[in-house]
């Protein structure tokens, strides 16, 4: 159980002796020959110093403090903020420009398009039937089959379609 002096702990801490002192009062911590308990010290000065108010005392002692601590929180939460609303104003402009589409907007294009997929696959056996009604030769069916399933793919791989739909 180590003692330290208020005008230690402020020294260390780059505090007031004063807010040492109020902290100490308000805890009612008990002090003997060598001052207080260390311990009990700093977390009463934690509990009662308010950090934003002794920042200045900090910043001109250089020590790394519970005000220096508090004053690189507040810096670092600045520069998240900042970083995130630069990150917002790139992803603003990278939408504007159309380098980036909502996934709503890709889900649904999505669906339509597997949805158009089926709907003509399915249509090819009444497409195709009466083409090849009376047919007997296998070559014929098999190029009539063929030409209206290639007919089908083209009209579903059209890009700008798909682009358009996205992008509107």
């Amino acid at each position: 159980m180590s003692q330290i002096s208020m005008n230690a702990l402020a020294n260390e801490l780059g505090i007031s002796p004063n807010t040492v002192k109020a902290a100490a009062v308000a805890a009612d911590l008990p002090h003997g020959r060598g001052g207080f308990n260390e311990d009990n010290l700093r977390a009463a000065v934690e509990d009662f110093a308010d950090p934003a108010r002794i920042a200045g005392h900090a910043a001109s002692s250089g020590k790394t403090t519970l005000a220096t601590t508090s004053t690189n929180t507040l810096a670092n939460a600045r520069a998240r903020a900042e970083e995130a609303r630069a990150d917002k104003l790139e992803l603003e402009h990278r939408v504007r420009v159309g380098e980036l589409v909502e996934r709503e907007a890709v889900t649904n294009v999505a669906t339509d398009l597997i949805a158009a997929v089926r709907t003509s696959l399915l249509s090819l056996g009444y497409r195709i039937a009466p083409l090849i009604t009376g047919s007997t030769d296998p070559q014929a069916i098999a190029g009539i089959i063929n030409e209206q399933i290639r007919t089908a793919l083209r009209e579903l791989a059209d890009p700008d379609r798909f682009l358009d739909e996205v992008l509107s």
